[in-house]
């Protein structure tokens, strides 16, 4: 596939300068160039050839056909033999027009033709030239660039004339009925000649019979006497047979008119032209477009452009729609108040343990940073001489004082996909915590961050006043993916005060607990739904080149947490904007370079495919460290179907038993980290030491916890390596 890869992008840059505007080029595996005059789309074979003159000599070729040949006149054509014939003679027109305008094809166009000949692409090795019709004839001419030496009679060379100053299709389809009328007349005359010779060979046979083989009356009456006497009696047999071998003379003169009239209708059914069909069949074979035609199709794709409105809620909407959730705890029921109370205690616990953990690895990461600096200091000279050294000037020229030059530190940023699919249900109590921990480390260390959910619509589904039908996500243009509805709450910012974080972590675990099990109201939008990852990380695009422009950002941390593949895609648009067929490939068109997706499944392109192709698309076109973590339940070698190639032996399983997760290669990522959400967040045991414990009772238990706490934020731990 790499090699069919390369071999389309060289050939469709080809094309597109051929083309001499901005169209748009597409190499896929049809039958015959064609140009979508409405969208301005130059369609090509994908050819399966390894010389470059005949790969070249063929682009070219179909490239003149697109831009010059009128579509809609050439589909008028109905007549098979007409349309033969003016296949041959624009050919040779649009060949002319395309090597007068680039000189430089020639060359290809001489080479690919010997190629051609050797291949017999044309079927006519060993075969008598002078027997090729006129139509052939011109066909080989000019597809030799006028360089094979064929006979043309007087009568003929008019049309070569006629051939060689076409100047449109409505010249070319006027001289394809000269010749099929030329021909028709020489095929006849031609016949009338032949019948003329056969009828004149058969009688001078007849002649010939009738003078020397002659017998006498008396010898046939001799023939005849012995003839009757050895029939003896058999008269009546004899006249029979006589009369049987009249009827078999009949029928065999019926049967060798009906044999003459099958020659003459399969003599009709002939193509026009014998070397442009065969040209036609092997330039098809080359083109790979035929077995599995289909199934091996290729779409080009456009990402569309995401309706910021209809998607992202912002920090300060969701914070007002959260209201109503608060109200309904401290207002409406005694019980809920205290549910309430009992779960911000709890908060207020966690936030305490985890904040001593932050501070720690917020003065580890400063010092990490700092090393890191150092390492890459660098000293120069600064041109000033340095008076202590003079005394050296005998035996050494460095006499200049030194600099030393750290590194410019670089301004980090962090932006967060949230996965909020129902099957998130289990683990989310868990990763909010881990999450939570990550969040307060970038605020204490002045990282700018933000931190998205992904899954539901940013409307309330149930509200009956709101017209979900017209909600418009999308863009709708002609070759776009479409992409259903969805939505992105902006769950935390680093614009936001330490307090307003406080409280949005604390629903944040709220909301978890109750989609964990507990019951409770919380807003309709903030139900779980489907994982629609790959809609995320097109908006994302645009979301991610603002927030590094807000914040001056250098080093740009792009996150993903999901526990699964992303919803598939519907298909791809078409100029009405509905959804058409999709194929077995996809190429995403982009302004820097094209990106090439594999298979696609039944229901659309697979979507972990597509989802590590987006990744890469944003890594290439912003600049993103892109780390992504897979979230599980629990610890198991083939979670959800998945078998994880990094587990093939015990011992790394038991790594991963051991450490809750493990590191994968993917495409598109910079790291890639399979997680086991049962590894929950280790507080201080400390409290479960003995009043009279030893010192080394103490310094063991202190060690322990300090190593616990640390490894269990795995979130933290993990990104503080990239970023550091």
């Amino acid at each position: 596939m790499k090699s069919d890869i390369f071999n389309i992008e060289s050939k469709s840059n080809l094309a597109k300068l051929l083309a001499t505007e901005n169209i748009e080029v597409q190499i896929n595996n049809v039958d015959t160039a064609s140009f979508d005059v409405e969208n301005r789309i130059l369609t090509l074979p994908k050819f399966k050839i390894q010389s470059q003159d005949v790969l070249d000599m063929l682009v070219g070729h179909e490239c003149s056909h697109a831009l010059h040949t009128d579509s809609e006149l050439w589909q008028s054509i109905t007549d098979d033999k007409l349309r033969m014939a003016c296949n041959v003679l624009e050919d040779a027109r649009i060949d002319k027009l395309i090597q007068k305008k680039y000189p430089g094809l020639t060359k290809n166009y001489i080479n690919g033709f010997d190629l051609m000949m050797e291949k017999d692409f044309f079927g006519i090795k060993n075969f008598d030239l002078e027997k090729l019709s006129l139509i052939d004839k011109i066909n080989m001419y000019f597809k030799s660039s006028k360089r094979m030496t064929l006979s043309f009679a007087d009568d003929e060379k008019e049309f070569v004339e006629k051939t060689d100053n076409l100047s449109s299709m409505e010249d070319v389809i006027a001289l394809a009925k000269d010749i099929i009328n030329y021909q028709e007349q020489k095929d006849q005359q031609q016949m009338l000649e032949e019948n003329d010779i056969e009828s004149s060979n058969k009688d001078d046979k007849e002649s010939s019979k009738g003078i020397d083989g002659e017998k006498s009356d008396d010898e046939n009456s001799e023939d005849k006497t012995d003839k009757d006497n050895q029939n003896d009696g058999k008269k009546d047999d004899s006249e029979d047979e006589a009369e049987d071998n009249t009827s078999g003379s009949k029928g065999q003169g019926q049967n060798e008119d009906m044999q003459t009239s099958n020659e003459s209708d399969s003599k009709n059914l002939e193509p026009f032209s014998r070397t442009q069909d065969a040209y036609d069949k092997m330039v098809k074979q080359v083109s790979n477009a035929g077995r599995n035609r289909e199934s091996e199709r290729i779409d080009y794709v456009k990402l569309p452009t995401p309706n910021m409105k209809d998607i992202v809620v912002s920090w300060k909407e969701h914070a007002e729609n959260m209201k109503k959730f608060h109200k309904y705890y401290l207002v409406d029921s005694q019980y809920n108040r205290e549910w309430y109370l009992i779960q911000k205690s709890d908060f207020m616990t966690f936030k305490k343990d985890s904040m001593k953990t932050v501070n720690y690895l917020v003065k580890e990461f400063e010092m990490k940073k700092s090393a890191t600096a150092y390492k890459r200091a660098t000293t120069d000279k600064t041109g000033v001489l340095d008076p202590l050294k003079l005394k050296n000037y005998k035996f050494s020229d460095d006499l200049f004082k030194r600099l030393t030059v750290l590194p410019d530190a670089k301004n980090h940023g962090m932006m967060i996909m949230l996965d909020w699919s129902g099957s998130m249900g289990d683990i989310l109590p868990n990763v909010i915590e881990q999450m939570a921990n990550l969040v307060w480390f970038c605020k204490k260390v002045n990282i700018p961050f933000e931190v998205y959910s992904f899954g539901q619509n940013k409307v309330n589904r149930y509200d009956e006043s709101v017209d979900y039908e017209n909600i418009q996500c999308w863009s709708k243009n002609y070759s776009e993916l479409a992409l259903d509805t969805f939505g992105l709450i902006q769950l935390l910012t680093s614009e936001m005060k330490s307090k307003d974080i406080d409280r949005s972590i604390f629903e944040l675990k709220v909301i978890a607990n109750r989609h964990h099990g507990y019951v409770t109201n919380i807003p309709r939008y903030m139900d779980l739904y489907s994982t629609p990852l790959n809609e995320a990380l097109i908006t994302s695009l645009e979301l991610i080149k603002k927030f590094k422009t807000k914040y001056k950002v250098e080093k740009m941390i792009f996150t993903t947490m999901t526990d699964g593949a992303a919803n598939q895609v519907k298909g791809i648009c078409d100029n009405n904007g509905e959804y058409r067929h999709r194929n077995s490939y996809a190429v995403i068109k982009r302004k820097s370079k094209n990106y090439h997706c594999a298979h696609s499944s039944y229901y659309g392109y697979k979507a972990k495919e597509l989802t590590n192709t987006l990744m890469q698309i944003i890594k290439d076109e912003i600049g993103t460290i892109n780390i992504g973590y897979y979230l599980h339940e629990r610890v198991r070698r083939d979670d959800y179907g998945y078998n994880y190639g990094a587990l093939n032996n015990n011992d790394k399983f038991k790594k991963y038993k051991k450490e809750k997760f493990f590191a994968e290669e993917k495409f598109g990522y910079d790291g890639y980290f399979h997680l086991a959400m049962n590894n929950k967040i280790t507080k201080s045991n400390l409290e479960n030491l003995d009043e009279d414990a030893s010192k080394g009772q103490i310094t063991s238990t202190f060690k322990k916890s300090m190593k616990s706490r640390l490894t269990s934020r795995v979130f933290m731990n993990n990104l503080i390596e990239k970023i550091a």
